[in-house]
């Protein structure tokens, strides 16, 4: 059964509620410090290239990809306010709670959005790219970043539409999380029929970053 909308983003919010804490702590998993280390330094080539002045994290998680002063205003943004209270009061970000599918800005604001690893929990992964690209401003980029399922160890996605993660407490929870990639890539390049895409290994063989970046007009 498909789930809907209010109760995949009740689930989404309850899973990190859980986990934030320890989500992005290399003792317990090498793998995601890794993958936010890779988006960090393509992040920073993409900043130095296109300057941007507003920019937006979208599912910055725990430990933002993009930290204040990297330009003028960069905003992070998430679903737990736990975590963005966290993030505040360590990192000094200016931090926004919300639903990643109904942005709280107005149209055409930022000069850079970028979500990283938050397309495999949207249901409706089109639409949602057609309402990030509503807050970029025209010449802006949006950026995009998903696992290469396919290569995914199957304890972690037991199912196509779930992932599966371990607590350091051994506790096992499972979140939403689905194969949205190419749908959001057609509408991506719609948008954009000259996007980069590129795929960057994170563990080679078994960990593979898609990591798309297309400019909107």
């Amino acid at each position: 059964m498909r789930t809907g909308r209010k109760d995949a983003v009740n689930e989404v919010k309850a899973f990190y509620r859980k986990v934030w804490r320890e989500y992005d702590d290399p003792r317990w998993h090498p793998v995601t410090a890794s993958c936010l280390g890779l988006q960090r330094r393509l992040l920073a080539i993409c900043l130095e290239r296109h300057k941007p002045r507003r920019v937006l994290d979208l599912g910055c998680g725990p430990a933002p990809v993009l930290r204040p002063g990297q330009a003028p205003l960069v905003v992070s943004a998430d679903l737990v306010p736990e975590m963005l209270a966290d993030i505040r009061r360590r990192l000094g970000c200016s931090a926004v709670c919300l639903d990643a599918r109904a942005l709280p800005f107005r149209s055409r604001i930022f000069d850079l959005v970028w979500c990283g690893l938050l397309v495999d929990h949207v249901p409706e992964a089109g639409t949602w790219v057609q309402e990030l690209a509503r807050v970029v401003l025209p010449g802006g980029i949006l950026g995009l970043a998903c696992w290469e399922r396919s290569l995914l160890p199957r304890d972690r996605y037991p199912q196509d539409r779930s992932m599966r993660y371990t607590c350091s407490s051994g506790e096992e929870l499972d979140v939403p999380s689905y194969p949205n990639w190419t749908e959001a890539m057609e509408e991506l390049r719609r948008l954009d029929p000259n996007l980069s895409l590129e795929s960057h290994p994170v563990v080679p063989g078994q960990y593979e970053l898609q990591v798309a970046f297309a400019t909107i007009r």
